[in-house]
């Protein structure tokens, strides 16, 4: 949360330029890329849980998604549009959203298959079967 009102800040007092605001967005989306892959790389008995698979490719979307984002704003002011007007009008490349629409519905899927394996992972710790 600090890091997004860091940027926010940045932008309103012009500290971060318009036109790299959703590169700056889409370095933190890499943390729980590296946090979940960790996760799941690590695993020292048990099952493995896919979900952190699923998880880490969702994060990694939302980051390309915002990288595309970037790409698009970029191009923008490439073309003469000044960076805070280039911002706020380039339009949304297709593949951006549906980078966004997978990711979303990989963070779901991953969630519940998390879920689910951790709830096996308690019930096997108490002796309870499926």
């Amino acid at each position: 949360m600090l890091y997004t009102f860091l940027i926010g800040w940045g932008l309103l007092f012009k500290w971060v330029r318009p036109d790299s605001a959703y590169l700056l967005i889409a370095l933190p989306c890499l943390v729980p890329v590296a946090w979940y892959g960790y996760g799941f790389l690590n695993v020292a008995d048990g099952r493995q849980d896919f979900g952190l698979l699923v998880s880490a490719a969702g994060w990694a979307l939302i980051a390309l998604a915002l990288i595309i984002k970037h790409g698009a704003v970029t191009s923008a002011a490439a073309a003469g549009t000044a960076p805070a007007e280039a911002a706020a009008t380039a339009d949304t490349p297709l593949a951006s959203i549906l980078c966004a629409v997978f990711a979303v519905l990989l963070l779901a899927v991953g969630g519940a298959v998390s879920w689910q394996a951790w709830q096996q992972e308690i019930n096997a710790g108490h002796g309870i079967t499926d």
